[in-house]
């Protein structure tokens, strides 16, 4: 049975310059302030690459179930996006792209964050019932609305 391929997306406009946005973004060390999996485990444990910003810096997490474990690392950096690799080890193994995109507007930076895969076997069929947007587009609203807060009321998200 071939891989089913999915895509979630979301967006939202954040009262900022693009350049900001984009700071909180591509640096993995500065996920803490908007990461909507912070909540999911405040004794989360981190580790970094040495340089936290750039193609092939990465961060990995271990934490409880809900948070789970694994491995996020930056594939390319541009003024407008942000593209990443994201592989999970706990709950279940998987692994996604994902990127941020930064469009300029008139009320400030639209920010479109998209999470791409294929699933295959038992996920395939889950997703019948659950399907990927209604497991992640939550998670991916409420960590838009933390990035948007970071950015235009810091030390609010």
């Amino acid at each position: 049975m071939p891989a089913k391929p999915y895509a979630v997306v979301r967006s939202v406009v954040i009262a900022a310059e693009p350049a900001q946005v984009h700071g909180l973004l591509a640096d993995l060390r500065r996920w803490r302030l908007w990461s909507p999996w912070e909540a999911r485990d405040r004794q989360l444990n981190r580790r970094y690459s040495e340089s936290s910003q750039g193609v092939g810096a990465w961060f990995e997490w271990e934490g409880n179930l809900r948070a789970g474990a694994g491995r996020l690392e930056i594939l390319q950096v541009t003024a407008e996006s942000i593209a990443l690799f994201v592989s999970w080890r706990r709950p279940f193994t998987s692994e996604q792209q994902m990127e941020f995109r930064l469009d300029p507007e008139a009320e400030g930076t639209r920010v479109t964050w998209t999470m791409h895969g294929e699933l295959t076997g038992a996920a395939k069929l889950a997703t019948v019932l659950f399907p990927m947007s209604r497991i992640h587009g939550p998670v991916f609203d409420r960590g838009l609305d933390r990035l948007k807060a970071s950015c235009e009321q810091p030390g609010q998200a």
